[in-house]
């Protein structure tokens, strides 16, 4: 099961998706709730919509499968945190997810204006951003809602970090971690948090670096420079795990 991003869509894992069917491996790529139809209907969805709709979908695989990984990308990756704390699986592949956007100490923050969500997503509750680069979708395809954020949505996926960075010891599912070492959107610190919390027997870190300074080097499943490593590190950790 692969799991897309916050304010993305499917087109996020759509070529990994096809790596990986072109090896014989059966996938699931749903669209989460309140994606890939309207900021209004993005607007009134919550993290735990998107949970529950990737706990639906693996329950289901689970009960067809014998053997089930986890794949997330960005918010598909702490969804999939979130359920290796829940249900167990043959193994969980996480690509540049968050468990937290800011932290004190060590100091890591992407953007400060996060600190004030509670306060901003009643006085603006669909808050402008700045449009990307016009070559950077060239260099790493995406596809979602562009030029505003939810902001409702987004504090309640901010909330459920929280909760999901409590309970990382429970995970004990053989797991990849893959990391853009210069994303500008996920702090690499994720990855060291993470990886030392979790209790799987077998844990593997990628960090792969990006080159270019036009994206913000974290759509690293379309990304021009990491796009068919990251497949490859995925094939190679499910034909070890499988």
């Amino acid at each position: 099961m692969l799991l897309h991003g916050f304010g993305g869509s499917p087109f996020e894992l759509e070529y990994l998706k096809s790596v990986l069917e072109q090896n014989q491996i059966q996938t699931c790529l749903p669209c989460l709730p309140g994606h890939n139809t309207s900021l209004k209907d993005f607007s009134q969805t919550r993290y735990q919509d998107w949970l529950q709709h990737a706990e639906k979908h693996l329950l289901k695989l689970k009960a067809k499968y014998s053997t089930v990984f986890v794949l997330g990308f960005s918010m598909g990756g702490t969804l999939g945190l979130d359920l290796a704390c829940r249900h167990e699986f043959a193994g969980l592949i996480i690509i540049a997810a968050p468990v937290f956007l800011i932290r004190f100490f060590p100091p890591v923050a992407k953007d400060w204006r996060l600190l004030f969500l509670p306060v901003l997503k009643r006085i603006k509750p669909i808050f402008p951003i700045k449009p990307p680069h016009p070559k950077s979708r060239q260099i790493a395809p995406w596809q979602g809602y562009e030029g505003y954020v939810p902001l409702h949505p987004l504090h309640s996926f901010v909330q459920a970090m929280k909760s999901v960075r409590t309970q990382l010891s429970q995970i004990t599912c053989p797991s990849l971690f893959i990391y853009s070492t210069t994303d500008k959107t996920v702090p690499v610190e994720n990855s060291f948090y993470i990886l030392k919390r979790i209790k799987s027997n077998f844990k593997e870190l990628v960090l792969l670096t990006i080159e270019e300074k036009i994206t913000s080097a974290h759509l690293l499943p379309t990304h021009q420079e990491t796009k068919e490593i990251v497949a490859q590190k995925i094939l190679q950790f499910l034909n070890g795990q499988g």
